[in-house]
């Protein structure tokens, strides 16, 4: 019981996609039907500049840390029913049940759970994350290399759990094939590079 409780605190937190709510709020528009479609930071920022991509991206990472905290109070110390609420708030914030199951690519809310459960990464895996965006301007490279030193710096800096690393795994999984169609512009080079101007 405790286990569907966790899966869907993480799941209705998830689904509470920002990029779609502020965007409506802001300037009354769907951002899924505007540039690449996507409910995320990085068509906030293609769109409507840096401030709001980042206000979208704090509000999306919000919901992975809520979603791992919040379960914490009950968990007794059961990391799998915390860590299985993390998993759950990614996957609810790619399918959201509140928009029709379309959602962002779980970056941001992925980071989130990332700083609840094993904060002691943050400074790896954003310091990753900023010197590739700033260095090649591909928002979706330092999203896909972050994400897969996500388990890998689980396992030999968080004590090698193997519960801890499959969970980190699984986001990892889930993030990168939602990035299948960048992977497929970045090994053709028709990737586009970002920039921290909102398009005209």
């Amino acid at each position: 019981m405790l286990y569907f409780l966790s899966a869907a605190i993480g799941y209705i937190l998830g689904s509470i996609n920002f990029g779609i709510i502020l965007t409506k709020l802001m300037y009354k528009k769907d951002i899924r039907n505007m540039g690449s479609g996507n409910a995320g930071a990085t068509n906030a920022l293609r769109n409507y500049g840096i401030f709001f991509a980042i206000l979208v991206f704090f509000c999306d990472m919000l919901k992975g840390l809520a979603a791992v905290c919040l379960t914490r109070l009950f968990a007794n110390g059961d990391r799998t029913l915390f860590l299985l609420a993390g998993v759950f708030a990614v996957i609810g914030h790619l399918y959201p049940i509140f928009f029709k199951f379309k959602g962002g690519k779980g970056v941001a809310t992925t980071s989130g759970v990332m700083i609840a459960s094993t904060p002691v990464l943050a400074p790896y895996l954003f310091g990753l994350f900023i010197v590739i965006s700033i260095t090649t301007r591909y928002i979706s490279l330092a999203s896909i290399c972050s994400v897969i030193l996500y388990p890998i710096l689980v396992y030999f800096i968080c004590g090698r759990s193997i519960e801890q690393t499959v969970f980190a795994a699984i986001l990892a999984v889930l993030v990168v094939f939602m990035h299948i169609t960048n992977i497929k512009r970045l090994l053709k080079g028709t990737e586009r590079k970002v920039s921290l101007k909102k398009n005209k």
